[in-house]
């Protein structure tokens, strides 16, 4: 953006800042005993309309990804039930109204433009698949409401697709195909990939080659397949791959179609083939679909449950009360997103989205990391830190449904473009916030 007085980024949230107020709620999981209200100065009753802050939680509850959809949504109603506990936000509640997108741009924007025009949410949060997500970005700055990417990762979100009013809190692709690809290497320079034909799947396998042709090495082959794969059937691609004489097999698959593939390499004796597997995602509400005897491979996450943090370590017994069979880093986007959202709501003291957008753009929070999270003002791409994980068989499981050990801590500095190689800056500097058609923001005004 340009950087006049009313436009330039503001200064990111301190730790100081953090601790005695802005990022209060944060805190107070990571174990500050003060409230938002108390903070802050004032009591939720001051509140004249008593009109709650309201999230659309745009994700998943059928289709491919409905169980993806439906962890980030757990985790996006921890998080509220969190800063509710302490008050709320800006004296008010939080609430949210979900939207099942079904991972289909044509059922995902009239839902979100019912939640937009008719229930009149404050603000976006959701979405795994990228190609929905690339639709509600272009929509939000098309209406003028801030909306959150909590779990689509494909490059150019916050890149040569970035909008003004879109923020991504999950890794990118080319985050994670520069953190895993790298741990991949050792076993091999030649790599056969099995590609779903869409945004996501282009963006994961594009990241990967370009790691592997920066160390000298020769993709053999990359077999798109449709997306989803009806019929399940990964066969004649996995046929191809082991035919090649590759060394390793890159799968950009996710949801049930990286199940099947996965159950059909172990099952069919693929894996004796190639020297080791991989990709840009694996998580345990994939791996359960294909047992503790299917798990292979080298895989990047945003998260894990066993992070080490007493933050994460908190919200994963959080998200086991409240109801999950277990604990996934699909939860802990949601949680992210809503945390990173709600903070910027904070910080703005108002939803109106120009203000917003302003608040959110250097954003500091603790998304329980190691570190505490910054959102880039140039790309709006949170710089996450990415682990490399592998998996292990259930006799080194430390706890239920583990299915995967952290190898590798990958920060953001090492894994993500710089400001000055992205092509989003640009664009986001010939862009402006649209007022938005009846809605009265609330908060400051």
């Amino acid at each position: 953006m340009p950087q006049s007085e009313e436009t330039k980024p503001r200064s990111p949230i301190t730790r100081k800042d953090f601790l005695t107020g802005v990022g209060t709620a944060a805190a107070a999981v990571a174990g500050a005993s003060a409230g938002v209200a108390t903070s802050l100065g004032y009591s939720p009753a001051i509140v004249a309309d008593n009109a709650p802050i309201i999230i659309g939680d745009v994700d998943e509850s059928s289709g491919v990804y409905a169980i993806s959809g439906s962890s980030q949504t757990l985790g996006k109603k921890v998080c509220i039930d969190e800063w509710n506990a302490r008050g709320g936000v800006l004296g008010r509640k939080i609430t949210m109204i979900h939207a099942d997108t079904a991972a289909k741009t044509d059922i995902a924007l009239p839902a979100a433009r019912k939640l937009v025009e008719q229930d009149k949410v404050d603000v976006l949060v959701g979405e795994v698949s990228s190609n929905v997500g690339l639709a509600l970005s272009a929509y939000a700055q098309s209406v003028g409401i801030v909306y959150t990417a909590s779990g689509t990762h494909d490059t150019t979100i916050t890149g040569s697709k970035a909008n003004l009013c879109c923020f991504r809190t999950t890794a990118a692709n080319a985050m994670l195909a520069n953190a895993t690809a790298r741990s991949l290497l050792p076993y091999g320079k030649k790599w056969f990939f099995i590609t779903p034909d869409y945004a996501y799947g282009h963006s994961a396998q594009q990241g990967f080659q370009a790691v592997l042709e920066a160390n000298g090495g020769t993709m053999l082959g990359n077999e798109l397949t449709p997306f989803p794969n009806a019929s399940g059937d990964f066969t004649a691609q996995l046929t191809k791959g082991k035919n090649s004489g590759a060394d390793v097999l890159i799968l950009s698959l996710y949801g049930g179609d990286l199940t099947n593939c996965i159950k059909q390499y172990v099952q069919g004796g693929y894996d004796k083939a190639f020297k080791q597997i991989g990709g840009p995602l694996n998580g345990v509400e994939v791996a359960v679909g294909y047992g503790p005897d299917s798990n292979r491979g080298i895989w990047g996450a945003p998260w894990a449950p066993d992070y080490p943090t007493e933050g994460s370590r908190n919200l994963g017994k959080k998200l086991l009360a409240a109801g999950a069979q277990y604990v996934d880093w699909r939860m802990y986007l949601g949680w992210l997103a809503a945390e990173a959202t709600i903070t910027g709501i904070l910080r703005a003291g108002t939803t109106d989205a120009t203000r917003l957008v302003k608040a959110m753009e250097d954003l500091t929070f603790n998304g329980l990391q190691k570190k505490f999270c910054h959102i880039r003002a140039c790309d709006h791409q949170n710089e996450l830190e990415v682990l490399v994980t592998e998996a292990i068989p259930k006799s080194q499981w430390k706890f239920p449904n583990q299915y995967f050990a952290i190898r590798k801590f990958e920060p953001a500095s090492q894994t993500l473009v710089t400001c000055d190689k992205s092509e989003a800056p640009a664009r986001l500097a010939s862009q402006t916030v649209p007022t938005r058609e009846n809605y009265t923001p609330k908060g400051k005004a």
